[in-house]
């Protein structure tokens, strides 16, 4: 669960943080009369009195930019103003929708106790134009400072936006230090005021959750001005998001390290935005990105975004406490941003903070924020609790919703984790169905190869061979089939498959290609007895920090009973046991008490394995009879009741 949600996650974030509109910190205080990095703003909409419909759109765009270099200058995000239930917006008993004009723009900083309004003007005719950009006090509602600059042209209108950013900071008494470091001058042209509102429009589309329009959007600004780092940014980071093959995630990178190169033109909240993905997804250098999150922080203490991506490198290594700290900074920060909520539910669940995941789900809800995956994150939190009750809950809600298909594999994952396969399949089918009639096919193949691998679970390796071979040839079921067939001692069709997967790895990189084999090779010599070899495979030191890392132990505890190392067996599982958050609904957890059981038998422990057995039975007590592993299981514990060895 956790792991597609860093896949959902991880890309989306930073056309969050690199939209000027919302997420760049602010000017200062001017209630106590000092600048200061920690005080929101409001920017009102451009006020265009020229009659030149040329400078309605993209304008508040440069202001936003070039304003947000200053890390004197938060401006309240756009999610937080116009949020539905309790934005300041809906407050007043305005639409959400409702223009921000400089009147608006006030009353909403005094509701949301911030320090100044920043509203931008144009007026005059060709030859006499006058730009204009005035602060307002938000306590007192008195002017603190104007900036005017006077323009003939077209062209120069768009080249005094940057120059009346410049002086309302000096008149606002901004450090002259500050201003010197952080002013990168926003080129702004005719076409590229066209590509910033193609920027705007692709982060209102992912302000509701739709990735696919937003990527058109910052496509279409990347075309218009290709000199402009952040659409090619924000276009790779959307696409690797929505990635589904090599190619979808090779240009990815290739965008990615397209605004790399053109940083230099950024201004630093874009550049650190830029930095910290290169390092993430290009070059998979963590720490380097790690570090360019917190400068980026340092810097500029009121935006959200870094707070997020920061997050999902910690996740990344197994942090998943420091992650849900990060990611509720960021919610605090930005309120109304759905993806923050979800990251908080699913993370939460992964750092064993179930309280805190439900209240940032009901958080979300309040607002009216309500998606598949935070419900399927209240699923998976009903079931650790056993409170059956609240699991139908969730599936009653999701019914005739789109959510449904989510919820139905949830469903099919439980029944398969305790037992019950025929449900699980049934279940399992229904999803299928779901995606037969939009047609997306590769779900299906991926949800196929899963229902396969825990058949291969539960003691049924012939059958699950028979399942996987439907679906092997789909790039993105791959992974999982290598295990299906290392399980069913297969080693010519797991040859094959290797090949065909390094040869096509989808979206994986390099690396964790290369551990995905060694992972499926390991369990094959396992299948053949071979403990010692299978060890070997799973080095720790190869799978730290990896998605692999959690489930390690469940598979070095079975080739430490193959290498007749039953203390060591012992140790291992008991790591799964003790570890039942990580994998709600994967059966890693339930199986691992029966692996517990064999290990403490071997180890000679004979009332702790008959214990351990005895949890596996619980859990699989209304499971299907006729199951190999459960089977195989009563019939160990029978020969162990006869046996009297201590523990």
């Amino acid at each position: 669960m956790k792991r597609a949600l860093v896949v959902v996650v991880v890309a989306v974030v930073m056309a969050c943080a690199t939209a000027a509109s919302g997420q760049a910190p602010t000017v200062a205080s001017q209630r106590a009369g000092n600048l200061t990095p920690h005080d929101w703003s409001v920017l009102a909409d451009f006020q265009n009195g020229s009659g030149d419909k040329a400078f309605d759109i993209g304008v508040n765009y440069v202001l936003a930019m070039q304003l947000g270099q200053s890390p004197y200058f938060s401006f309240l995000p756009e999610s937080r103003i116009r949020d539905r239930i309790q934005g300041p917006l809906v407050q007043m008993q305005k639409s959400a929708a409702e223009p921000l004009t400089p009147a608006v723009a006030l009353e909403v900083c005094r509701r949301e106790n911030a320090a100044l309004v920043l509203s931008g003007s144009l007026s005059g005719k060709p030859d006499a134009y006058t730009v204009a950009l005035a602060a307002m006090n938000c306590a007192t509602g008195k002017v603190a400072a104007v900036a005017r600059v006077r323009a003939k042209t077209r062209e120069d209108v768009l080249t005094a936006l940057p120059q009346v950013a410049t002086d309302i900071r000096a008149k606002l008494k901004e450090p002259q230090a500050s201003i010197k470091a952080h002013n990168v001058r926003v080129q702004a042209t005719a076409a590229t005021l066209e590509a910033f509102e193609a920027m705007k429009l692709s982060g209102q589309a992912f302000d509701i959750g739709d990735q696919e329009t937003a990527i058109k959007h910052a496509e279409r600004a990347a075309e218009i001005e290709p000199s402009f780092a952040t659409a090619w940014l924000r276009a790779g980071t959307l696409l690797r998001n929505t990635s589904r093959t090599r190619e979808q995630s090779q240009r990815a990178n290739d965008l990615t390290t397209r605004a790399f190169g053109l940083r230099t033109s950024a201004t630093e909240p874009e550049r650190y935005a830029i930095e910290a993905l290169y390092y993430t997804y290009v070059t998979r250098e963590p720490e380097k990105a790690k570090q360019t999150y917190k400068a980026w922080i340092s810097t500029y203490p009121l935006a959200s975004a870094p707070h997020n991506n920061l997050a999902l490198v910690y996740a990344g290594s197994g942090d998943y406490s420091a992650a849900f700290d990060e990611f509720r900074e960021a919610s605090k920060l930005a309120p109304g941003m759905w993806l923050y909520y979800s990251n908080m539910a699913g993370y939460g669940i992964a750092a064993n903070r179930l309280e805190e995941a439900v209240q940032a789900v009901n958080a979300a809800i309040a607002r009216k924020i309500d998606n598949a995956s935070m419900h399927a994150s209240l699923y998976d939190i009903a079931f650790l609790k056993g409170d059956t009750a609240a699991m139908q809950r969730e599936v009653e809600w999701a019914r005739g919703k789109p959510a449904e298909l989510t919820l139905l594999v949830r469903q099919s994952q439980v029944a398969a984790c305790r037992g019950r396969l025929l449900e699980a399949l049934v279940l399992a089918d229904q999803a299928n169905a779901i995606d037969e009639r939009s047609k997306a096919t590769q779900p299906i193949a991926v949800r196929r190869a899963a229902v396969a691998r825990m058949v291969a679970f539960v003691g049924l390796p012939k059958l699950a061979e028979s399942m996987a071979d439907v679906v092997a040839d789909v790039p993105a079921a791959r992974v999982t089939t290598l295990f299906v067939y290392a399980s069913s001692g297969n080693r010519s069709r797991l040859d094959s498959l290797i090949a065909k997967y390094r040869a096509d790895p989808g979206v994986a990189a390099p690396e964790a290609v290369e551990r995905n084999v060694a992972f499926a090779q390991a369990v094959a010599e396992l299948t053949a007895g071979n403990g010692a070899k299978a060890l070997d495979l799973l080095n720790p030191e190869k799978y730290a920090a990896t998605s692999a890392w959690e489930v390690l132990p469940y598979w070095r505890g079975y080739a430490y009973l193959a290498a007749k190392r039953p203390a060591e067996a012992v140790a291992e599982f008991e790591k799964i046991v003790a570890a039942r958050h990580l994998f709600p609904t994967s059966g890693t957890w339930e199986f691992g008490h029966l692996g517990l059981a064999r290990a403490r038998a071997a180890a000679g422990m004979v009332s702790a394995a008959r214990q351990a057995y005895e949890s596996f039975f619980e859990f699989m007590k209304d499971g299907d009879p006729d199951l190999p592993a459960l089977a195989a299981a009563r019939a160990e514990y029978g020969r162990l009741a006869k046996t009297t060895a201590p523990n």
